[in-house]
C-alpha cells in the first residue's frame, strides 16, 4: 500500500534482524473518527505488527502509516485535557528550576498541539516562544494562543527553514511525539541544528517499560511507530553526538519519561539515572523474545475476562465513555463495539462523528448524564480516576478494560 510503509531494517540503527515479537492484525488509525457522510465509504486500516531490533533493541511498528495521512487531520486537541494542561504548567516551571534559563532564551515546542507547554512558558515571563505543528486544527488553535505557529512537520528541512528566518532555540521541547515520527534521524539532525551550544532539548514519552509491565495494550497504535527504551535511545543519540543528562519519571500516560538532551560538549551534568534506568530495563526482559511471548498470554487473559463479563451483561445498556487515540487498538483487539450502544466524549472535536470499525455514534457529556447506560466502559484508562470524579451524578457500574476491573 501507498500509504503504508514496511521495514525491513531497524530504523534507528538499521540492523537487519527485526523479528516480529507482537501481531495484532489490521487496525484502523488512530484517532479516525468517521463522519457521518463517510460512513458507507471504506475505512483505511493498516498491520499492527510489532518488531524489536537484535542490535539495538529498539521496538517499532514493522508497517507504519504515512504521518500525512495519521496527523494533517488531526482532532486531538491536548488543551481538552485539563488534567494536562496543568501537567504542562508544572512541566515549564520543573525546566525553569532545573536548567535556570534566562528570560531571554529562546524556546521552540515541536509537536506542541495547541501550544499548551508553550503557553505555560509565556506565563513564566518568557516571550521568544514557537510551536511547531502539523495538525492545521491544533495549529489554529495555537496561533489563537498568540504562540509564534509553523504548521509543517519537523525535519531537518524545516529545521534549515526555521534557523534561517528566526535562529537558534535555547530550549527546544517535544512531548508525545518522539515515538510518532517516522524518520527519527531527520528529526534528531534538525534539533542538533537548532540547538544552541549550551541548550538542552527535553522530550516526554510513554515509557515502553511501564507499558510491558502495566500490560497497556492500548499505547500500541499507528501513531505509535516506537516504544521507546532508555536503552536504545541513549544508543541512537550518540550518532548526533547528542547525550541524555537527565531522566525523570512521571504517571502520564500510564507511565512516561522526561528526557533532559544537550551536545556532548553541553554545560550540564550526567546525574547517573539514564545508567540505572537502562539497567532496570535490562533486568526486565524487556530485550527478550519471551518477554513479549508471556506479555500476549496475558493480553489475551484479559480480553477473555472483559469478553466474557461483556457477553453476561450484553442485555443490559452499555457505553464507552472517551475514545483517545489508544481506544482503537483496545476496541479491534479486544472487539467490543459490538456490546456498546455509544461513546461520550468530552472534546467536542470529537462529538458527532463515529468511531472507526464499529461505527458508533460520539456523544456529548450531557447525553451521557440524560441517557445514563448500566455500565460505562471507561477507554482512556491513563484517566480513570479524572473521569469517576468528574461524574459524580452516574449511579451505573465502570468497567476499566486494562488492568480489568469493574467499579
Amino acid at each position: 500500500m501507498d500509504n503504508v510503509v514496511e521495514i525491513d531494517s531497524c530504523r534507528l540503527c538499521h540492523g537487519k534482524d527485526i523479528p516480529i515479537i507482537l501481531d495484532f492484525g489490521r487496525t484502523a488509525l488512530a484517532i479516525s473518527l468517521v463522519k457521518a457522510e463517510d460512513l458507507d465509504k471504506p475505512e483505511f486500516t493498516a498491520p499492527l505488527r510489532l518488531v524489536q531490533c537484535s542490535e539495538c533493541g529498539c521496538v517499532q511498528l514493522k508497517d507504519a502509516v504515512k504521518p500525512e495521512i495519521l496527523f494533517k487531520d488531526y482532532v486531538y486537541i491536548s488543551n481538552t485535557n485539563p488534567n494536562l494542561v496543568a501537567h504542562f504548567n508544572q512541566y515549564a516551571k520543573d525546566v525553569v528550576a532545573k536548567i535556570q534559563p534566562s528570560l531571554s532564551s529562546r524556546i521552540l515546542g515541536i509537536g506542541g498541539n495547541s501550544a499548551d507547554l508553550e503557553v505555560a512558558f509565556k506565563n513564566l515571563g518568557f516571550t521568544d516562544v514557537f510551536n511547531v505543528e502539523p495538525s492545521t486544527q491544533a495549529a489554529k488553535i495555537s496561533e489563537l494562543n498568540d504562540i509564534k505557529t509553523i504548521n509543517d512537520f519537523f525535519n531537518l528541512s524545516t529545521a534549515f527553514g526555521i534557523q534561517e528566518q528566526y535562529g537558534g532555540f535555547d530550549i527546544i521541547t517535544s512531548n508525545n511525539c518522539v515515538a510518532h515520527v517516522l524518520d527519527l534521524n531527520s528529526f534528531f539532525l534538525g534539533i542538533k541544528w537548532l540547538l544552541n551550544q549550551t541548550g538542552v532539548f527535553i522530550f516526554e514519552n510513554a515509557y515502553w517499560k511501564n507499558v510491558v509491565e502495566g500490560l497497556f495494550l492500548g499505547q500500541i497504535y499507528s501513531e505509535h511507530i516506537f516504544g521507546h527504551t532508555l536503552k536504545s535511545l541513549k544508543k541512537f543519540l550518540a550518532q548526533f553526538e547528542l547525550e541524555i543528562f537527565d531522566v525523570e519519571l512521571n504517571n502520564q500516560q500510564n507511565g512516561s519519561f522526561r528526557c533532559y538532551v544537550q551536545h556532548l560538549d553541553g554545560p550540564q551534568k550526567s546525574t547517573g539515572v539514564l545508567d540505572s534506568l537502562i539497567e532496570a530495563e535490562e533486568k526486565a526482559g524487556l530485550f527478550n523474545i519471551e518477554t513479549y511471548n508471556n506479555w500476549k498470554k496475558e493480553i489475551d487473559k484479559l480480553k477473555q475476562e472483559l469478553i466474557d463479563l461483556l457477553e453476561r451483561i450484553k442485555t443490559t445498556k452499555i457505553a464507552i465513555y472517551s475514545w483517545p487515540a489508544k481506544a482503537t487498538t483496545i476496541a479491534s483487539y479486544f472487539e467490543i463495539g459490538q456490546y456498546a450502544k455509544y461513546v461520550v466524549e468530552d472534546s467536542e472535536y470529537k462529538v458527532g462523528r463515529f468511531t472507526p470499525q464499529s461505527h458508533l455514534p460520539i456523544k456529548n457529556r450531557q447525553y451521557f448524564i440524560e441517557n445514563p447506560p448500566d455500565y460505562a466502559l471507561i477507554m482512556a484508562t491513563n484517566c480513570v480516576d479524572q473521569i469517576i470524579k468528574n461524574n459524580p451524578q452516574y449511579k451505573g457500574k465502570w468497567i476499566v478494560p486494562m488492568p480489568f476491573q469493574v467499579l
